[in-house]
């Protein structure tokens, strides 16, 4: 009898460790490898690298529209293609975006299904690794029953061997709704631990959402399914007082970044550190000014959320400290040309590894001025920290001596050698790349750059 207490009380007692998700896997599990990976959203540029291929590359291939969402009874079409360049990754996913609130009907799954064996046949063609198909849905919590009949319909139609992920967003996770039904039907999920509240609300002030172990390791290990935890690594620029959020007539808002308004005195400026470890920067008008096409007055004040090696750091940690079947992260997202308030893919990777990788050394990138009777150069700073606390003091030394050189406003430029050009950047920039200058010389000429100390 003691026997069979003992063999009762130890079953339950196992049945209860794999139903709260503790943090390993079952004994005969093999270990899921950790990874890295990034959304290559449309924009994204190939210019950004990496030190070396990246694990993962989950690619925005097309959307899932309605062609007339006011009839009810309108086609569905899926447009999309596999971008012709990409970063080098192991392994790649095709993501398909539905960006109207609600779900796709059923009758757009055929549609969805014959351009995912379109494009996997593009990628055979192409030699790209494809391991599967996601879908970025942002469903309603209460429509998650009809989500997971979407999926199961969908997986019916996928090529043999085609992988299903999905995105998640967190408020799916909460108590009483069937979330596992949507799950049972894919390969992988992906939480989505940003942009938790609306960025146009009161409870502004982040973009990433802080990632408790202690919470989520039990919850997301108990559907024992692979997953990866999506961190972000962009930031945002929002009016937080003035006009109820709207921003000025003819914005160009989306273009400012800090490096604009640095030295500005019509603003004061205050910086501090969220939850996640991002950089609030905050600006408020103290008098009428022109930045760009933007009129502000007081009380318009403008707040930069900046991602920061530690914010990325911290969040990696978190995740790490999930275990289970917790499979890896994925960066939202690689960069656009020209993107401000986003880490480059270096940036990124050496903050979130654990081997002392270091962040890219900054380093000049030169474009001929095309003047005719004068050699002109553009100077351009790369690699430069996005969130960079303190001043950047860079020395630029030249082969042919320095004519003069017309500074991009606000970099602080002294020139004592006709050799030699000592820059100093303003801290808070909010880009990667960033316009210097133009030196003039009397011969084409070599820069090298380094950052002084």
């Amino acid at each position: 009898m003691r026997g069979t207490q003992y063999s009762l009380l130890l079953g339950i007692a196992v049945s209860l460790l794999g139903w709260t998700g503790c943090t390993r896997l079952e004994s005969h599990a093999a270990p899921i490898p950790w990874t890295f990976g990034f959304w290559f959203w449309q924009g994204s540029s190939t210019e950004s690298s990496s030190p070396r291929p990246v694990d993962a590359l989950y690619i925005h291939a097309g959307d899932i529209l309605q062609l007339d969402p006011n009839k009810q009874d309108a086609e569905w079409e899926v447009f999309g293609d596999i971008p012709r360049q990409l970063p080098p990754a192991k392994e790649y996913w095709i993501v398909f975006r539905y960006n109207r609130q609600g779900l796709p009907a059923l009758e757009a799954i055929a549609p969805l299904a014959r351009k995912i064996h379109s494009l996997r046949g593009i990628a055979t063609q192409r030699n790209i690794p494809l391991a599967g198909v996601q879908l970025d849905v942002d469903s309603p919590t209460r429509a998650l029953p009809a989500y997971a009949d979407f999926l199961a319909q969908l997986r019916k139609q996928l090529p043999a061997g085609m992988q299903l992920s999905i995105t998640c967003l967190l408020d799916w996770f909460r108590d009483g709704t069937s979330i596992d039904g949507v799950i049972r039907e894919v390969d992988e999920f992906v939480p989505q631990f940003y942009d938790v509240a609306n960025p146009d609300n009161k409870q502004g002030g982040a973009v990433a959402a802080t990632i408790d172990p202690a919470v989520w390791g039990p919850q997301l290990n108990a559907f024992r399914k692979r997953y990866r935890i999506g961190v972000s690594t962009f930031g945002r620029a929002r009016l937080t007082t003035g006009a109820a959020g709207a921003l000025p007539s003819g914005s160009m808002f989306a273009d400012l970044s800090p490096l604009e308004l640095a030295g500005n005195r019509a603003f004061r400026k205050s910086a501090s550190r969220n939850a996640a470890k991002e950089i609030v920067l905050r600006y408020e008008a103290v008098q009428r000014t022109e930045v760009g096409y933007n009129q502000f007055h007081p009380p318009m004040s403008l707040e930069f959320i900046l991602p920061t090696a530690e914010s990325v750091r911290v969040a990696v940690e978190a995740a790490r400290k999930l275990q289970g079947y917790c499979a890896g992260v994925v960066f939202f997202r690689w960069p656009a040309p020209g993107e401000t308030l986003t880490m480059s893919p270096e940036e990124v990777l050496a903050a979130a590894e654990s081997n002392g990788a270091r962040p890219p050394t900054p380093e000049i990138r030169t474009l001929n001025g095309g003047c005719a009777t004068v050699v002109c150069t553009d100077l351009y700073l790369e690699h430069a920290p996005v969130a960079a606390e303190h001043p950047i003091r860079l020395r630029m030394e030249s082969d042919s001596p320095l004519t003069y050189f017309i500074s991009e406003k606000p970099a602080s430029v002294s020139n004592h050698d006709p050799l030699v050009l000592d820059m100093t950047l303003p801290e808070y920039l909010g880009r990667s790349s960033i316009y210097l200058g133009r030196a003039m010389t009397t011969e084409k000429s070599r820069f090298q750059l380094r950052e002084v100390q």
